[in-house]
């Protein structure tokens, strides 16, 4: 393999990938609007500032907020509402902030490991690569040949 870290690289971002599809997955089947959509601003709250983007603020709509929690754009205006009431959200233009990130989290219970697999996947890393790889064995051919 010529770059063997670009095969784990890829398997850690599908892990990554399987891993939020199962949360959210688990979040639509199980969660009520108000709990579901807390866990999705949570969610990616926590995605951004994995890559270094750390304002309050989310370039999300709630249409896209509808869309990635399967609910009508009017239960998501609902829920917004409620969460407003709350002074957990409020709207800045065409984006989201997020005002109480602790009570946000609170009410969807939120619990972020199932994101931190790149940095499991990466400890799994550093032992596939000291592992010592075992020397190559000749064998003799049933001819007396040396493969």
């Amino acid at each position: 393999a010529q770059y063997p870290s670009l095969g784990l690289a890829l398997w850690r971002a599908s892990m990554l990938e399987a891993s939020i599809f199962r949360k959210r997955l688990l979040n639509v089947g199980r969660q009520p609007a108000l709990q579901r959509v807390a866990h999705l601003l949570c969610e990616q709250l926590a995605r951004r500032e994995a890559v270094g983007l750390n304002s309050p603020t989310i370039p999300l709509t709630q249409m896209d907020l509808a869309d990635a929690a399967g609910l009508s754009i009017v239960h998501i205006n609902r829920t917004f509402q409620e969460l407003r009431r709350l002074n957990i959200l409020s709207k800045e233009g065409r984006a989201i902030k997020v005002v109480d990130r602790e009570r946000l989290a609170g009410l969807a219970s939120f619990d972020g490991n199932y994101l931190n697999m790149p940095q499991l996947l990466s400890h799994w890393q550093v032992k596939i690569e000291s592992t010592p790889t075992p020397a190559k064995r000749r064998i003799r051919s049933p001819l007396g040949l040396l493969i």
